[in-house]
């Protein structure tokens, strides 16, 4: 529900490690009572190795080690001052020349006992994944003054909060509401995507409804167009993919990301569409960030973001900056490779929308 600023996400990103290699996942049964600050933020493989608490190694293109833990004293949220006794903490792996050099702390991922680990650990699977295509695509790694996010499965819905909630971005805290309410697979990872986008994306605002920003419902499809892609090119296997399948996942794209990116590759870019702030504002916002990653590629879509401007330091992005910063990218292009953006399906020839510099 609440995002980072463009201010915020910039200096985040100047401070981000640009690490070769990338993140993996991995889920462990066990549970050792260790207090969480017993294990360091960063620890080299033989300090691994020699942790006293639980934990599996997983090698390969995403390497990296998660620990289960009892927390012993009770972690407490910031929010509601509510005990926390067991937490998943994840380290992603950092590669030198494909070997693995040191594994860092990006999550803690708390539950309130060691009954819900589980669930803990599929959350936890996830939010690596997101991370991991965060730093692939986006060259995105979390604060070096506080990289650890935090993330709260309470057992109940948010106090005071509409019932339709389902969780919250403060900063580096993450909270999940209700984690024993009946959700299908998708709905968990749309739900984790949205929060983390809060974090991990730049704040885009402006918006009266469904809330202020857009990140969340960015986040929400922009991960799952990436999740597709590396699960098609087998970058991702299928049994990395916590709470849904392969074909659930391509399903959820399907109807929520290719609608999107459809709609501007036949009409093009309604600046009004842009200003509007409503739903319907946030999904022209959303299908732009879309496409341009769909045609010109993530690392352009970066680059929009890091052009944008309000033309105010104290002013938050909208919609029609991120436009216009997109446009400045691509001026400030020396080549363009451009992929069309529509699955061929007819076998009959297909127009589409592209911006291209003057000249």
């Amino acid at each position: 529900m609440v995002a980072v600023s463009l201010m915020e996400w910039r200096r985040t990103l100047q401070r981000s490690l640009v690490l070769s290699g990338a993140t993996c996942f991995l889920a462990l049964c066990a549970g050792a009572r260790v207090g969480a600050q017993q294990l360091p933020e960063r620890m080299v493989p033989a300090e691994v190795e020699r942790a006293s608490a639980p934990h599996e190694i997983v090698e390969g293109t995403f390497a990296g080690v998660l620990f289960s833990l009892r927390v012993d004293p009770p972690a407490v949220d910031g929010k509601y001052r509510q005990p926390y006794r067991a937490a998943c903490l994840v380290y992603p792996a950092q590669s030198a020349g494909g070997v693995v050099t040191a594994y860092a702390r990006r999550f803690a991922v708390y539950v309130p006992d060691a009954d819900a680990l589980p669930v803990a650990r599929r959350v936890a699977r996830m939010l690596l994944l997101l991370y991991g295509l965060s730093r692939e695509r986006m060259r995105f790694d979390h604060a070096r003054d506080a990289p650890t996010v935090q993330v709260w499965l309470t057992r109940g819905p948010g106090q005071g909060l509409d019932p339709g909630i389902a969780g919250e971005q403060f900063r580096n805290q993450i909270y999940l509401y209700d984690l024993y309410a009946e959700r299908r697979g998708v709905e968990w990872i749309r739900q984790i995507a949205h929060e983390y986008g809060h974090y991990a994306l730049p704040g885009v605002s402006g918006f009266a409804e469904p809330e202020e920003w857009g990140n969340g419902m960015l986040g929400e499809r922009l991960y799952v167009k990436w999740l597709v892609e590396a699960l098609q090119e087998g970058h991702v296997k299928a049994d990395a993919v916590p709470f849904a399948t392969p074909e659930e996942v391509r399903a959820y794209a399907g109807g929520q990301v290719v609608p999107l990116i459809e709609r501007i590759a036949r009409d093009g870019v309604h600046v009004r569409q842009l200003t509007r702030r409503d739903a319907e504002g946030m999904r022209a916002f959303a299908g732009l960030a879309l496409y341009v990653d769909a045609v010109y590629g993530s690392e352009m879509l970066r680059m929009g973001f890091a052009y944008a401007s309000s033309g105010r330091n104290d002013a938050f992005l909208t919609a029609v900056d991120f436009l216009r910063g997109v446009e400045a990218a691509l001026g400030a292009a020396n080549d363009l490779i451009l992929r069309p953006p529509l699955q061929e399906t007819t076998g009959r020839r297909q127009i589409f929308y592209v911006y291209l510099p003057r000249g």
